[in-house]
């Protein structure tokens, strides 16, 4: 047996401390996660990773449309009509024909107005520039309200099997609501113009015949457009939809989806935001009944009309052909304020959308209430049922807001006004992101904060662009026009 030297043996005790020594020290932390972002449009997560979004650049804006100043002739993008109220934008991206469509209902005066009818425009330059606003065809009666776009998407393989497929089963569609029986007249000279529409109202309330086809259907036969004459009218209606057929028209056949009298009475139908799309192909619309409100209502709206108020889906499952109402959602009394006491307790104007992928049957929507939060419902069966609704961490002043997936991450994107009630005002309009199918938000972008008397920005629409990764908001600025707003949006993986 070998024995060690001294100088050896203390070498080796030497070695051993410096590794005991190192042994005992905490490790030091791993460097922070640096991301390497790219463009959303190419972007690819890996399986099981987490994916972080964020603005790239700076925001961009343009105008869609603008209000001419008065006695000034029109001056934006889109010129074509002078128009001196315009609201309720909606944006859509059609692949199909590489190009943004952005419609808005407008009309000479004031909302609900005769003239009032549905206009649009559209993009092939990414937003940069817009073609002249047109107006959708003749009107059946009313003024025409809400306009949505929705992209339909390709029918899935067992849709195709069974001949379930539309004939364009990527067309654009515009689906919009038209006032048919809830009117107020202001004036004798509106009461004896509306004689025959009046009759004819009272007549389909006690018998629910069809509405005659006389002068009282204020449509392109109306020579007269002035205030003073013409009725307003209530929100909502009868609800249709079209379908594009070229690059700058859409059809002007209209096919109906639900009607103002079914069920229960002349209750006006509304809508505010697209379908979703359930796992086996189905639209899934969200719509609301509104009784309209104030005095002097014309008849049969009046007396046909139950105070059922509430919120559901209309769905179809063959690509528009016929739609089945699903849901009947209602405000609860809760502990959360009620702060506008001249306004309804109401869940409106919501916005649905697939929360874990393209097509699923989880859905989740998101209400315009008065309880100064947004309120939120799921279903998990396509929306054939729905959760109690419930408020969410999004402050709501009374106002729509929008909510959609981006396909390349799985994140939800909101747009809303982050704030409580304040009268006469609607701002800071934001864009937020989640990674949790919507129960908690992060703040993307500002796109508005000034707070001003009188002035809303308000009711955003959003569109997302897979091959650039671009986000396009479009929102109404009171007064002034259709605001467009453009952020490139990078993507990460984090692990």
């Amino acid at each position: 047996m070998s024995t060690k030297t001294k100088e050896a043996r203390a070498v080796d005790d030497t070695l051993l401390s410096d590794v005991t020594a190192k042994k005992s020290e905490k490790s030091p932390p791993p460097p922070p996660f640096k991301p390497s972002w790219e463009s959303c449009g190419s972007y690819k997560a890996a399986p099981g990773a987490r994916s972080m979004l964020r603005m790239k650049g700076t925001l961009h804006r343009s105008w869609v449309y603008r209000i001419a100043a008065p006695g000034a002739p029109a001056s934006s993008s889109s010129a074509g009509p002078e128009l001196g109220y315009v609201h309720m934008p909606t944006i859509a991206w059609s692949s199909e024909r590489n190009r943004l469509y952005v419609a808005w209902q407008g009309s000479k005066g004031a909302e609900g107005n005769n003239d009032q009818n549905i206009y649009f425009s559209s993009s092939a330059s990414h937003g940069s520039a817009w073609t002249q606003a047109k107006r959708l065809g003749p009107k059946q009666t009313g003024a025409r309200w809400a306009p949505v776009l929705f992209v339909a998407p390709n029918p899935p393989r067992h849709a195709v099997r069974h001949g379930k497929q539309p004939t364009q089963p990527s067309s654009l569609r515009l689906f919009y609501a038209e006032s048919k029986n809830c009117f107020v007249c202001n004036s004798l000279a509106c009461k004896n113009l509306m004689q025959p529409r009046l009759k004819s109202a009272v007549q389909q309330a006690s018998t629910n015949a069809a509405p005659s086809n006389g002068y009282g259907h204020m449509g392109k036969e109306n020579p007269t457009h002035n205030p003073a004459i013409s009725p307003q009218w209530k929100p909502g209606g009868d609800i249709y939809v079209e379908e594009l057929v070229s690059d700058v028209r859409f059809s002007g056949s209209p096919t109906l989806v639900l009607s103002e009298s079914t069920p229960g009475g002349n209750i006006p139908k509304v809508i505010a935001n697209p379908p979703a799309v359930s796992e086996n192909g189905n639209w899934v619309l969200p719509y609301w009944r509104e009784v309209p409100r104030g005095e002097n209502v014309s008849p049969s709206c009046r007396t046909r009309a139950s105070k059922e108020e509430y919120a559901g889906v209309v769905s179809t499952n063959n690509f528009g052909r016929t739609w089945h109402m699903y849901g009947s959602l209602k405000m609860k009394p809760g502990k959360l304020p009620f702060r506008q006491k001249d306004k309804p307790d109401w869940l409106i104007e919501a916005s649905i959308v697939s929360v874990d992928k393209a097509r699923s049957n989880n859905l989740l929507q998101l209400f315009r209430t008065s309880r100064d939060v947004a309120f939120a419902s799921r279903s998990t069966d396509g929306g054939k049922s729905w959760s109690e609704p419930a408020s969410t961490p999004l402050a709501n002043p009374n106002s729509k807001l929008n909510v959609i997936r981006i396909p390349t991450t799985g994140h939800l994107v909101v747009a809303y006004n982050n704030h409580a009630f304040r009268e006469k005002k609607r701002s800071n309009l934001v864009v937020a992101t989640s990674r949790d199918e919507g129960k908690t938000w992060s703040e993307l972008v500002k796109l508005e904060t000034v707070f001003v008397d009188e002035q809303f920005y308000h009711y955003p629409s959003m569109a997302y662009v897979p091959s650039t990764g671009s986000l396009f908001v479009v929102y109404a600025s009171f007064g002034k026009g259709i605001r467009m707003a453009k952020i490139d949006l990078e993507c990460s993986t984090s692990a």
